[in-house]
């Protein structure tokens, strides 16, 4: 990576850095992850417009009018230290147990914003001081805003005597909510943990799940199997909104998956799994909807372009997410997910 991207990710950090992690009405803020992703695809010249774009709408960090944050600052000064003394890959394992079992909380956006940061500071290697003060920064929010957002769903042990599911049969056998086809009002997390929470089997289908025995195999299905839900399901045109953040919550937990070691990560495609399963309920209506069909005829390198040019933060995000999924799901499969949202914008 050259250093004129390594100085324009670094500058877009530092403006960054007084801000909230959040909002709006607890909105997450997604300006540092689009950051990472731009550097990735080689775009760094979408920063400067992106942020003159993005940094109107957010706000400087102010505890006091954001209880929902809670410890958020004093969780960014420890894993600052501890990120000093120890590194990235130690701290992450450290803080597993904080941040994994709640990874769907905040919609997926507390695990995808540490995988952006911890992908954004292991390339930084042979960057400058500064840099990498810069870069550890980001993954200390990222640790300390996916542990405060943290939500876990509700659980059950599988007995010994129950059959084991597969994702797939798992994702057919599972009904809907009632509400999976109602228009939704207020934050995708929310109605997430309710919609789950209500179900009657998600919490049996979960514990039964059986998902392949490698962890990076298993959350590469989770991730193709995301992609399966965005492009084959029933649901709410609102909610190819809420959709997109499968692809881009399961992409982050394979990122994860392959900084942690392979016991962590086995218990994080069992907890992305679960929330993969949620959002099939919560959501989804029918699934699948029939033979799979082209959804569009432009080619991804295209749509690429399109979702850069549009500095739209979802759509850059999905985009960067797709684009490492090619070599898995193959052009047409990616262009198709990334049109359902591009071709909107």
């Amino acid at each position: 990576m050259h250093n004129q991207a390594f100085t324009a990710l670094d500058a877009g950090l530092f403006a960054l850095r007084e801000l909230s992690p959040e909002y709006g009405a607890e909105l997450s803020d997604h300006a540092p992850m689009v950051l990472e992703a731009l550097n990735r695809l080689d775009a760094t010249e979408a920063i400067a417009p992106f942020l003159v774009r993005t940094l109107p709408k957010l706000r400087k960090l102010n505890a006091v009018a954001e209880p929902g944050l809670g410890n958020y600052e004093l969780l960014v000064a420890q894993a600052g230290e501890e990120l000093l003394q120890k590194g990235g890959p130690q701290v992450l394992l450290d803080w597993f147990p904080r941040y994994a079992p709640g990874l769907a909380g905040a919609a997926f956006h507390g695990l995808i914003r540490l995988a952006h940061a911890q992908r954004s500071l292991a390339r930084a290697s042979s960057a400058s001081a500064q840099s990498l003060e810069l870069r550890r920064e980001e993954l200390a929010k990222a640790l300390a805003y996916a542990c405060v957002r943290a939500e876990v769903l509700a659980q059950v042990q599988a007995s010994a005597e129950a059959p084991r599911l597969g994702l797939q049969q798992a994702l057919l056998e599972l009904e809907p909510s009632p509400e999976a086809l109602a228009t939704r009002s207020g934050l995708i997390s929310t109605a997430l943990a309710r919609r789950a929470g209500e179900h009657a089997r998600l919490a049996q289908i979960a514990a039964a799940l059986e998902l392949p025995q490698s962890p990076l195999e298993a959350l590469r299905e989770l991730r193709r199997a995301a992609v399966d839900l965005l492009l084959e399901g029933e649901y709410l045109e609102l909610n190819t909104f809420t959709m997109l953040h499968a692809v881009t919550g399961m992409d982050a937990a394979l990122t994860l998956g392959r900084a942690l070691p392979e016991e962590q990560a086995r218990q994080l495609a069992k907890y992305a799994g679960h929330a993969l399963l949620a959002m099939r309920v919560a959501f989804v209506g029918r699934f699948p909807l029939g033979e799979s069909q082209r959804q569009t005829s432009e080619s991804f390198a295209t749509l690429l372009q399109r979702a850069l040019a549009s500095l739209d933060d979802h759509a850059i995000k999905l985009a960067a997410a797709l684009n490492e999924a090619r070599e898995d799901l193959g052009e047409d499969r990616c262009a198709d997910a990334l049109a359902r949202w591009v071709q909107r914008t």
